[in-house]
């Protein structure tokens, strides 16, 4: 009897896909947080000093996005778009729900790209699914989610562009990288010169391919940093790494200290010191205040305030006072380099910490609390208490690092470092592996050295890429020591 005349009931099932579990698993633990009380959270588009003011962004969206210096432009181009519909915060749920699915297949595609077998690659997109962190940065308005979904996607691409000899694969990697710079401050020229040496050396391509590759990925990323060189001298997508810089050297420091710092500068900068870092224009001297002559009626650049009365961190008098700052906070590194190792150390504690216990995130988390206590027992720490929540002390945070996960981390990093190394397995692989070794250790060393107080969402950008490296790392494990289990048999 031919197969096709065979009863439904003796024909062999074929196994479903991996990406098909993945979007089975995405779409259960949805409904299981929405059924808990998580809700999408857009309030922060109407203050967070990273967005533009919503009104600017919707009545001149391409002259506010060509004048912001504060932040690459990607994001505030996704709130311009929401700003056009209706009712902007349902639109802002809508893609940020496709955001979360896109990444639940990008981690099918990873696992698969990583050769990890099929019941552990199944079992980590259901556990990833299930995760905390998955439902609730999907469910808050900001660059986080979008930014760890590109990290995981471009290295997917990059494995692809390794194996095959395709113009269409190259270039989504490019695109994709292109999206990360104009996304995020963290993927700096400097990222972008170590991304394009390894698509030089791991691309599958004719030298000719290969070299115009190379010359496409400096040219499209490297497009925001000459338009920032141009217009406001200085060739970075963000100019708050200075005020960055001073909540990690100058904010720690005493009176005193802060006083020789500043001897021998002007009396404006003088003052400068003695005023938080981010805070909101009329705080700082007056002789800083004043955005320059040729920004005159560019609304972003020249309002103190959003039309709402919230702080415009965007003010292009913040292109010299963060400028201040930094040089300030440097000569600070030189003169107290044991003040800038403890803010260091704080800044490792709250990246090692649980990424869901930051600040905004915590009244959807308090509707997961059971789940996320689980998670916390697993690796081993006490229940979360919100009450008892301490986002800047070093002590506390030290009681937030999880011993299980710290250790699976350094496990997941040996196992990677080997397998990238290594000859064995497909070319593919490698390179995948390279550049997502690249990539966490560049963000991770950066943010670290930068940035002190939200290092535990920042993580998160590299979470995703991460816990696929983790997956792979256990299911090799695994394997190896079956194949040990047979020999000794």
């Amino acid at each position: 009897m031919r197969p096709f005349l065979l009863d439904a009931r003796t024909r062999p099932r074929r196994p479903l896909s991996l990406v098909t579990h993945a979007v089975i698993a995405w779409a259960t633990f949805r409904i299981v947080g929405y059924a808990a009380g998580v809700r999408f959270d857009a309030s922060s588009a109407s203050w967070f000093w990273q967005y533009l003011d919503l009104e600017w962004l919707r009545d001149e969206p391409l002259t506010s996005l060509f004048y912001l210096h504060a932040q690459p432009p990607a994001f505030n181009a996704l709130l311009a778009v929401g700003q056009g519909f209706p009712r902007p915060e349902l639109f802002y749920e809508i893609v940020f729900r496709g955001l979360g699915l896109m990444l639940a297949i990008g981690m099918a595609r990873a696992l698969e790209r990583l050769g990890v077998s099929r019941v552990g690659a199944r079992t980590g997109v259901w556990v990833f699914a299930a995760l905390p962190s998955s439902i609730l940065y999907e469910a808050w308005l900001f660059y986080s989610l979008p930014v760890a979904l590109l990290v995981l996607w471009s290295t997917v691409a990059f494995a692809n562009a390794s194996a095959r000899r395709s113009p269409g694969s190259i270039a989504l990697f490019v695109a994709l990288c292109a999206l990360l710079v104009l996304g995020r401050s963290v993927f700096h020229w400097t990222w972008v010169a170590g991304t394009a040496l390894l698509l030089a050396t791991h691309v599958r391509a004719r030298p000719r391919q290969r070299l115009l590759s190379v010359v496409l990925l400096v040219v499209v990323c490297g497009a925001l940093f000459v338009k920032n060189a141009v217009v406001f001298g200085s060739a970075s997508s963000s100019s708050w790494l200075g005020m960055s810089l001073a909540k990690h050297t100058l904010e720690p420091l005493g009176p005193a200290e802060r006083a020789a710092l500043v001897a021998d500068e002007s009396p404006e900068v003088a003052r400068l010191v003695q005023v938080l870092p981010f805070s909101e224009l009329g705080r700082y001297p007056p002789g800083l205040r004043d955005a320059p002559v040729r920004f005159t009626g560019i609304e972003c650049l020249v309002r103190p305030h959003k039309r709402n009365g919230h702080p415009n961190l965007n003010h292009a008098a913040y292109l010299a006072i963060s400028e201040h700052y930094g040089r300030l906070s440097r000569r600070a590194m030189v003169r107290h380099p044991d003040v800038y190792a403890t803010s260091v150390k704080r800044a490792l504690l709250t990246l090692a910490s649980p990424s869901v216990e930051y600040w905004e995130l915590l009244p959807n988390l308090r509707k997961l609390d059971g789940w996320h206590g689980v998670v916390l027992r697993l690796g081993g720490l006490s229940r979360f208490e919100a009450d008892a929540y301490r986002a800047f002390d070093a002590s506390y945070l030290a009681t937030r690092v999880s011993p299980v996960y710290t250790l699976l981390t350094l496990l997941t990093l040996l196992w990677t470092v080997a397998a990238a190394v290594s000859r064995r397995g497909r070319f593919a692989r490698r390179a995948m592996l390279r550049l997502a070794l690249f990539t966490i250790g560049f963000v991770t060393v950066a943010q670290v050295l930068v940035e002190v107080g939200e290092n535990h969402r920042i993580a998160y950008e590299v979470f995703p890429l991460g816990f696929a490296l983790s997956v792979a790392t256990l299911d090799g494990l695994a394997r190896e020591g079956r194949l040990l289990l047979r020999r000794l048999a």
